[in-house]
């Protein structure tokens, strides 16, 4: 028998989300384009569970060729904020989220169909 470090047979004991710091979190990603889906790509690579809300033409960036990698490792949903059953479908998931991301201009989500 070898050393099982050299032999790279070693394991990690323990908690199988090392490395993985948000892997408790919630995230609701409401943002549209690059900046956002970027912000919530690191969140879902260090383990958070994203959920990517689009509206229901889909977001306007799909037609971005990075839009794919931009949004992996995401849950998706679309809402529709003109109806009463998308605001509270929206409201919902809001209260059970730890963190939300969106990237309207400041107010805008306060002003919106959201509110």
């Amino acid at each position: 028998m070898g050393d099982p470090v050299s032999s790279g047979k070693t394991r990690l004991k323990g908690d199988v989300n090392r490395g993985r710091t948000m892997y408790r979190l919630t995230v609701l990603d409401f943002s549209l384009g690059m900046p956002g889906a970027i912000c919530t790509l690191v969140m879902a690579d260090y383990g958070a569970e994203v959920i990517k809300v689009e509206p229901p033409g889909g977001d306007p960036f799909r037609f971005q060729p990075a839009w794919i990698s931009w949004n992996r490792g995401k849950k998706g949903i679309v809402l529709d904020p003109s109806t009463a059953e998308g605001r509270e479908q929206a409201i919902e998931l809001a209260g059970q989220a730890d963190v939300l991301v969106e990237s309207f201009r400041s107010g805008d989500m306060v002003e919106s169909e959201y509110s």
